[in-house]
This record gives C-alpha cells, sequence and structure tokens, in this order.
C-alpha cells in the first residue's frame, strides 16, 4: 500500500521531542541566534538533516512511496525494469491538504542487486499537522531525487545519493520556523551509515525572539538508517557576527556560541 511522504514528514516534525504550551511572550524583536534557546535551536537545526534522511528509506523501499509492487525473490538476467509513476492527494487531520507526485525505475539483477532512481515532489497546502511546536500548520515543498543499488539478499544499501531541495514552514499559535532554500545531499558511508550535508536560510520565531539566520554543516552528519537522530557531526546556525555551533554525538548534543556559552544536552531531554 502506497504510503503517503507526508505521514513520514510527521514522524520527522515529531523527532525532535514532546511540546510545552507556552503562553505568548512580549517580543523582544528581531535578535542575535544565541539569544534562542538550545533545544529550540536544536530542534529547528535537525529538520533539514532528519527530512534529507528520509531518502535511506526510499532506497531501501521504494514500493512504500510508488504504486504497490512487491519485489520478486528470484530474478532472470538480463533484468527485470520497473518503470511507476504515482500522484497522490489527500486531506490533512486539521484541514488543508497535501499531494505527491513520484516516478521511479528499478531494475533488479539476478544476482539481487537492485538499481533504484526515485524522483518525488510532496507538497503541504495550509496543512494541519501535529509537531514539536504543537498544533501547527504545514506549508512546503520538497523535492526529492534518489538513487543508489540496493542488496536484496543481504537486505542493506549498498550505494545512495540523494538529493533534497524546496522550502517548509511550519506555524503553530505563539511560533514558527521557516526552511528555505533547503539544499540537502545524502550519501552513504557503508551498509547502514550514512552522511547528510545540508543548507538553508532559516526564519525562527520561539515566542519571544526572532530573527533570521543561515544554517550550514561544518562536519557532516551521521546518521544510522532507522535512527532517530544522528551520531557525529557539526552545523552552525549564524546571522551576522553571530553564531551557535551544534556538535552531535551519540548520546546528545553540545552547543557553543559566539557568546562564549557552552552546554550540553543527552537525547533523551527531546523525547
Amino acid at each position: 500500500m502506497f504510503r503517503s511522504l507526508l505521514t513520514t514528514l510527521a514522524t520527522t516534525l515529531l523527532l525532535t521531542g514532546c511540546y510545552v504550551e507556552l503562553e505568548p511572550y512580549p517580543s523582544y524583536g528581531s535578535t542575535s541566534v544565541t539569544e534562542f534557546s538550545s533545544v529550540f535551536l536544536t530542534r529547528t537545526a535537525l529538520m533539514p538533516y532528519a527530512l534529507g534522511a528520509n531518502s535511506i528509506d526510499m532506497l531501501a523501499n521504494p514500493d512504500d512511496y510508488l504504486t504497490p509492487s512487491a519485489r520478486a525473490l528470484t530474478r532472470a538476467v538480463p533484468i527485470e525494469t520497473t518503470s511507476t509513476y504515482l500522484f497522490d492527494s489527500d486531506t490533512c487531520s486539521f484541514g488543508g491538504y497535501t499531494a505527491t507526485e513520484a516516478f521511479g525505475d528499478t531494475e533488479t539483477y539476478a544476482s539481487g542487486m537492485t538499481w533504484v532512481e526515485l524522483g518525488l515532489t510532496a507538497t503541504a497546502t495550509q496543512c494541519g499537522t501535529s509537531s514539536w511546536l504543537g498544533l501547527s500548520t504545514l506549508n512546503s515543498r520538497l523535492v526529492y531525487d534518489v538513487r543508489g543499488w540496493y542488496d536484496d539478499a543481504f537486505d542493506e544499501i549498498v550505494s545512495l545519493d540523494a538529493t533534497l531541495n524546496g522550502y517548509l514552514r511550519l506555524d503553530s499559535a505563539h511560533q514558527s520556523v521557516k526552511l528555505s532554500g533547503l539544499d540537502v545531499r545524502v550519501e552513504e558511508l557503508d551498509a547502514t551509515d550514512f552522511r547528510v550535508l545540508a543548507n538553508a536560510s532559516v526564519w525562527m520565531d520561539d515566542g519571544r525572539y526572532f530573527g533570521n539566520a543561515s544554517l550550514r554543516t561544518l562536519e557532516g552528519v551521521h546518521w544510522y538508517r532507522g535512527a532517530t537522530y544522528p551520531h557525529a557531526g557539526r552545523v552552525r546556525i549564524e546571522s551576522g557576527y553571530q553564531w551557535v555551533e551544534l556538535r552531535f554525538f551519540s548520546d546528545g548534543v553540545s552547543r557553543r556560541d559566539s557568546d562564549g556559552y557552552y552546554t550540553y544536552l543527552p537525547w533523551w531531554e527531546f523525547s
């Protein structure tokens, strides 16, 4: 059965933990990125990397993103080729709608190796959903281009080269995050570990402070297949001369900023 990408994205938007209802703060206006909390910055920064990591599952399970067609257990030489096109739309839980357009080609050899090419565009229009901001409205256009080799015999990814472009805006009653100019690249390190590189323009409003910033990767963010959080990597959120660096570890994230502040948060604080 086809699974809407936006269902997967909902999981991505929730990955950074439970939401705590906020009373509206008095606004202090556009401000330095160093004023935002470590939790808010980490949740925001993780979004493009988690969205990019969805491409891992797209390569491993392309049928989940296309029309139903189970892989055969045995293949004949020279190859079996399957081409699929899909357009799907659906309503959201709290109003609005989504649309997904996807096309894919798979070529499976007698050796059990499958070459996968998948292109997918997912849009959300005034889509009411739940996220780490609470009850939210999602507007987005995300374009994936995924290709690589999958070993059916060993159920593992042999190679992956994927890109993600587009924008995403998430609004709740008192908070907002917008990612625009998304430029994400995903590649395999081995069968279970993947490196994600990302750049984006960011708008953040945490209910107290708001402002523009840029997000860029300093050291590739490492993501295991099926993981909720990264286990390595370093990213920077910056605006003007002010910056915050986040370094990811297997058990948490550290924050260091241009004001000289340092802290460490374990991942369990995001659950």
